[in-house]
């Protein structure tokens, strides 16, 4: 499927990027008229649940103007059985949560079938010679049909439902801990302003050179990433022992590898608590190691959808701060929680005003 997130294909995609972002926009516009304080987690939530919908399976899902959406209600659902069932260590067996564990069931099972029935017409259009999408979908089933491949009807159902939930909840997270920051740095916001006006200016349509050259943006999405990496742990299983800080570890030991951890440690980072984009500047005599801060992983299993996931945020977050001011909440919460991703305690609550 790496055909699929390559960034030439993703160019290419640049038309849906900014169509799904200026429906995003238009949505928060009646917001700010009515000077009512946005949920800005949620509704960045229901954008990029629509965005990796669209780019990757073709599928209409209007999460953005449906806030009650089965299928981002669904998400939401399994999401939660994931922690309780990683974290709580009694799931499945306490009888006072029997009607979630049957909730849970229902959501997974729905979109179980949403996927069969997607992925069933897809087949049918390709054996039609009809003109499909070249995204996610279609080289999923392209590759299923490979002798010796290995992938079935049931593997791609699987990577549907871990496509969407781990392609819209951790982007979307990013977004809700940048803006959080971006309200407390104001001095940082207005550079960022800046460089907006400079690169991008008065156009409203986003092309990919514009995403290429917004270099303090990306500053400042890789320092939301290393303070806030929603997903916060990686596990990998030894092929081999090996010696880690004096201690053997024997072969096939599963192993985690904590990002929140590593990008917290003062002997790597500088006043690792504050919020500094310019230490990932490139031009700087005090470069950041590709090993310091790993919020998509490394190597042959690092994260198939980080061009997606870079591409995404940017025109997200570009289109807001040029379509609007805002004013954080106060008296919000700013702690961050764990459920299977790391995400802001608070909605990220925020007064929005037109530009």
């Amino acid at each position: 499927m790496d055909p699929a997130f390559k960034r030439k294909f993703l160019k290419g995609l640049m038309q849906e990027f900014n169509n799904t972002s200026d429906e995003f926009i238009s949505k928060l516009s009646k917001y700010a008229r009515s000077q009512t304080f946005v949920p800005m987690l949620d509704e960045f939530r229901h954008c990029t649940l629509d965005l990796i919908g669209k780019v990757a399976f073709g599928m209409n899902i209007n999460s953005i103007n449906n806030d009650s959406n089965q299928f981002a209600v669904a998400i939401d659902t399994i999401l939660a059985a994931m922690y309780a069932q990683l974290f709580k260590f009694d799931f499945g067996m306490n009888p006072w949560k029997w009607a979630f564990y049957k909730k849970s069931r229902e959501a997974l099972m729905f979109l179980r079938n949403v996927g069969k029935e997607l992925i069933e017409n897809r087949e049918a259009a390709m054996r039609l010679g009809q003109e499909v999408p070249l995204d996610v979908l279609t080289h999923s089933i392209k590759t299923s049909q490979i002798e010796g491949s290995g992938l079935n009807k049931e593997n791609i159902i699987d990577d549907f439902i871990n496509f969407f939930i781990a392609g819209h909840e951790t982007t979307a997270n990013t977004l809700s801990f940048t803006l959080l920051e971006l309200g407390r740095h104001p001095n940082i916001l207005q550079r960022l302003r800046e460089e907006l006006s400079v690169v991008v200016g008065d156009e409203e349509y986003l092309t990919y050179d514009h995403i290429h050259r917004l270099r303090y943006m990306d500053m400042v999405i890789r320092e939301s990433m290393r303070l806030y990496p929603t997903a916060p742990s990686t596990f990998r299983k030894l092929n081999r022992s090996c010696d880690i800080g004096g201690y053997r570890i024997p072969e096939k030991t599963i192993v985690m590898v904590s990002n929140f951890v590593a990008t917290r440690n003062p002997d790597v980072f500088e006043h690792p608590l504050k919020f500094i984009p310019e230490r990932f500047d490139s031009r700087s005599s005090k470069k950041v190691s590709v090993y310091s801060s790993i919020p998509f992983s490394l190597g042959p299993r690092s994260c198939l959808g980080k061009t997606f996931a870079t591409i995404q945020t940017k025109v997200i977050l570009a289109k807001f701060l040029l379509s609007f001011d805002f004013e954080l909440d106060m008296k919000q919460s700013f702690e961050m929680i764990e459920v299977a991703t790391l995400k802001p305690k608070s909605k990220v609550n925020c007064l929005l005003y037109e530009r």
